[in-house]
């Protein structure tokens, strides 16, 4: 079985995000793929600002045209379709991810556990509009029992003691993790920071996919993208680079 991790470059317009999805999840589908993952908030980027009022306007439903969309593409392609967007829910906005059935229906919904995707850069906030998820899921893919943790809940104890009850082949990451503070350059990306990615997934006893947002053209919300497939005793199977556009091809026994 093979899946596909997809790193478009997100752009600031949503309508051309979805659109080179869409393209994407056909190539995919065309070279055998029986499922493909994007990032996290891949549909608009994650370019939340702590303000309720501009943040609320990035609020996708699942009924919308974006979902729909891919829906539809994932029926055309008989493929399951993993995707990140801010979900607007009863006057609420939750940082979501949704996995999308062979059969165009939305197959489970994840909404991310952690607070700290609302406390961006530590801006003050309302939390009027901003919601959580409570619990962890698990999906039965072509590759096996696939759970989601959205970037931060990785490091969330009770996200990842969800993970170890669940007891998932796959753990899938989308995430959207830019150079800061704690990650300067590639050079650190790889020889240190990654692994402690790898080593949460090895905690909780599951296989990774982790898949990262490449973005650059907001200074402020910038993403270097890169995704990579782990076994969960730790060890890389395939890796792509970072701070390019395409996608990385598992080949899953």
């Amino acid at each position: 079985m093979r899946v596909a991790l997809a790193i478009p470059n997100v752009l600031p317009d949503w309508r051309a995000n979805v659109e080179k999805m869409c393209v994407m999840a056909t190539q995919a589908a065309a070279n055998n793929a029986t499922a493909i993952f994007f990032s996290e908030a891949a549909v608009t980027g994650f370019v939340n600002t702590g303000d309720p009022t501009f943040d609320i306007t990035l609020g996708k439903s699942l009924s919308g045209h974006a979902i729909t969309a891919l829906s539809h593409i994932a029926r055309s392609c008989a493929l399951w379709i993993g995707v990140g967007f801010f979900e607007h829910k009863e006057e609420l906005l939750y940082d979501s991810y949704a996995l999308l059935s062979p059969q165009g229906n939305v197959g489970a919904v994840y909404r991310r556990i952690d607070a700290h995707w609302h406390h961006w850069h530590s801006r003050p906030c309302s939390h009027m509009i901003y919601a959580h998820g409570e619990t962890v899921t698990c999906t039965s893919l072509p590759i096996g029992r696939a759970s989601v943790l959205l970037c931060g809940d990785l490091f969330n104890d009770d996200g990842l003691n969800q993970i170890k009850r669940l007891q998932p082949d796959w753990l899938v990451v989308p995430m959207a993790r830019g150079f800061d503070s704690e990650v300067f350059t590639k050079e650190q990306w790889h020889a240190q920071d990654r692994y402690h990615y790898i080593e949460r997934a090895k905690e909780a006893g599951a296989n990774l996919l982790l898949i990262n947002q490449l973005a650059s053209w907001n200074p402020s919300c910038s993403y270097f993208g890169g995704a990579m497939a782990v076994t969960r005793a730790g060890v890389i199977l395939n890796e792509f680079p970072l701070e390019l556009e395409g996608m990385l091809y598992v080949d899953v026994e």
